[in-house]
């Protein structure tokens, strides 16, 4: 009976599936990183058990440059309060591989269900909105479906439904316009600085450097090592793009001719392979043009096997 109802539960939830970004993000994280957001005062304020009594929002958000490593650190926060907390713990990763990725109420419906699979209070309360179809609970539900999808109809949804609740609510996200325009006065802010992750910075460039050059002597790797780390200026999507240019083969004067001439930023790279692309000959570039286009048009990342059958049909 209980199996019944659970499964009417999520119909009528409707949430969508998890991504894998979670998952994902944790097998990336490396022993002793991704502490220091746990240890500033915006987090270690917002999360405290009297936060209400110190004024202290219930909203955090942290922010922080493209590239910058949020994704990593959230994976961090929410295996840190899942093991710690001793309330429910739900958490949703929002990203392009999502097909409702327009529609942050998503993230809603996924937060009610997971305290009902892990937690019998939980369940019996939403099993009994669901039984009863209280209408102020399908509201709250289904509410922006039809054009409240905006950022900020979605934060002040979710404001008004934690008030005068002891709920904490944490948004992680690029420091971009059309998001800070969306947040409000009630929320808080912890903005991500290329200080806050020197040190998992040098953590990554020594395990990239590691995985790269393993046969390199030790002081051939520390000058890489080094020479990565500020070239990076803190953005670990910096070394993915280009982690490449570390070959086993190179002595020591290549590998720093490579490194120098990597483009200093995220943009500069961006650009150097666009004109890449630009110069190769024509039917090359057109195919390099229509693949981009298919990745970036399309509703979810194209599959391998989709990208070669769109294709052949072009």
């Amino acid at each position: 009976m209980e199996a019944e109802t659970r499964r009417g539960l999520r119909a009528w939830l409707a949430f969508p599936p998890p991504t894998d970004l979670f998952h994902e993000s944790k097998q990336k994280w490396l022993e002793e990183t991704c502490d220091w957001v746990l240890r500033r005062r915006e987090f270690v304020e917002w999360l405290a058990p009297n936060a209400k009594s110190v004024n202290t929002k219930s909203l955090l958000w942290i922010n922080g440059p493209a590239g910058l490593g949020k994704t990593v650190p959230c994976a961090s926060i929410v295996e840190h309060l899942s093991e710690t907390s001793q309330t429910p713990v739900a958490y949703f990763f929002l990203s392009s591989d999502f097909e409702s990725r327009d529609n942050p109420y998503a993230a809603i419906r996924s937060w009610v269900h997971q305290p009902t699979s892990c937690n019998q209070v939980a369940y019996h309360l939403v099993r009994d909105k669901w039984l009863a179809q209280h209408e102020e609970f399908a509201t709250q539900i289904e509410i922006g479906q039809g054009d409240g999808k905006s950022l900020r109809g979605f934060l002040g949804s979710i404001t008004r439904a934690v008030a005068d609740t002891y709920s904490h609510i944490l948004v992680v996200s690029q420091d971009e316009p059309e998001i800070r325009s969306g947040m409000l006065e009630q929320c808080g802010e912890l903005k991500i600085v290329p200080e806050d992750v020197q040190s998992d910075v040098a953590r990554y460039s020594r395990s990239i450097v590691d995985k790269k050059l393993p046969k390199k002597d030790d002081a051939t790797r520390e000058g890489i090592y080094q020479m990565l780390a500020h070239r990076s200026q803190g953005q670990f999507l910096w070394f993915k793009l280009d982690e490449d240019s570390l070959r086993s083969w190179k002595n020591k004067k290549q590998l720093e001719v490579a490194i120098e001439e990597i483009p200093s930023g995220l943009n500069h790279i961006y650009q150097r392979n666009w004109a890449r692309i630009s110069k190769l000959p024509e039917p090359i570039r057109d195919r390099a043009y229509s693949l981009l286009q298919w990745a970036v048009f399309s509703i979810r990342p194209p599959t391998v096997n989709e990208i070669s059958e769109a294709m052949l049909i072009e």
